[in-house]
């Protein structure tokens, strides 16, 4: 199922639509999991953070999958979250967006921990939780099995702020 907020820029909206997807989680007995939390900001964010991310991969461009290696110059921020273990070690030191986000864009993503605090859901911040398309923006999330290895994701979003407009309206 799906859970769509549009219209309303609150960070309390962000918080509600992670509480439901916790709340209905917990009801269906899914025991163990983790939410991961990140910012991903806004267009303007991103604009100044890229070329930081590109400066940092771009010596051991070479050395990176073919996919990270094409999502260099189209997606940038997917080298991140890059999951093949020789490209890993790249991504130790990488910069992270929320050290450079703006501060309204930093006001946010507080709002939205704070919120999720009073709502007594536990997070864990995870600085390469990234999308690769466009119209995300500021909150991505993930709700995942706290066992180690696991590739599996039960519940994942973000605020989309920028879709409709990339819909041409």
């Amino acid at each position: 199922f799906d859970i769509e907020a549009l219209g309303v820029l609150d960070p309390a909206l962000d918080a509600e639509v992670i509480d439901v997807g916790w709340r209905i989680s917990q009801e269906l007995g899914l025991e163990g999991l983790t939410l991961l939390l990140n910012s991903i900001g806004d267009r303007q964010d991103r604009k100044a953070y890229v070329p930081l991310l590109r400066d940092h991969f771009e010596p051991n461009l070479a050395a990176l999958c073919a996919d990270c290696r094409g999502r260099f110059d189209r997606a940038p921020m997917r080298l991140l979250d890059c999951k093949k273990d020789f490209c890993r070690p790249f991504q130790d030191g990488a910069p992270t967006i929320v050290e450079h986000l703006r501060p309204e864009s930093a006001a946010h993503f507080d709002a939205v921990k704070r919120q999720l605090a009073a709502l007594e859901i536990p997070i864990r911040e995870t600085p390469t939780l990234v999308r690769g398309l466009d119209y995300y923006t500021h909150t991505v999330f993930e709700l995942v099995p706290a066992r180690e290895g696991s590739q599996v994701t039960v519940l994942a979003g973000g605020r989309y702020d920028g879709l409709i407009e990339e819909l041409g309206g």
